[in-house]
């Protein structure tokens, strides 16, 4: 059986974690229905889809197909999810995303859409900020043995 190094270990299942983003094709549905705007729901969800779609590639090519530009690859990855997030965020304020009804609607019964932008995006952000530091920071010799 092969060993990993650590380092790798714990940024492949950063970059596995973001495979929940693709409870963004909600967003599809609530907009469709009228209670999401779709100048909200299409960027944010197209971009929330792309990172969860290539976070499988991430942790292939962390586990199996290391070369030396992964670590430049994975950066990229990472700044690109958190530019969507950030993107997602401010468009919410922009198309006046209802963020306080989503609020009462933990309290009551849609706990998902509160969760998102209280819980989702900034665990999401961490994930992604602390994957650009430990890759920042691991010397080749640790990703690459």
């Amino acid at each position: 059986m092969r060993r990993f190094p650590a380092v790798i270990v714990v940024l492949a299942v950063i970059a596995a974690l973001q495979t929940a983003r693709f409870g963004a094709v909600r967003f599809f549905k609530m907009a469709a229905d009228g209670e999401m705007s779709w100048a909200f729901a299409l960027p944010a969800g197209i971009g929330d889809l792309l990172i969860a779609a290539t976070a499988p590639w991430v942790v292939f090519v962390l586990l199996k197909n290391r070369t030396p530009t992964t670590r430049r690859w994975v950066i990229i990855w990472n700044i690109a999810g958190i530019a969507d997030l950030l993107l997602a965020v401010t468009l919410g304020f922009l198309t006046n995303f209802p963020l306080q009804a989503r609020l009462e609607s933990v309290l009551a019964d849609d706990l998902t859409m509160g969760f998102i932008p209280m819980v989702a995006v900034p665990v999401c952000v961490l994930l992604h900020m602390v994957g650009i530091v430990i890759l920042s920071r691991a010397r080749t010799a640790q990703l690459f043995s």
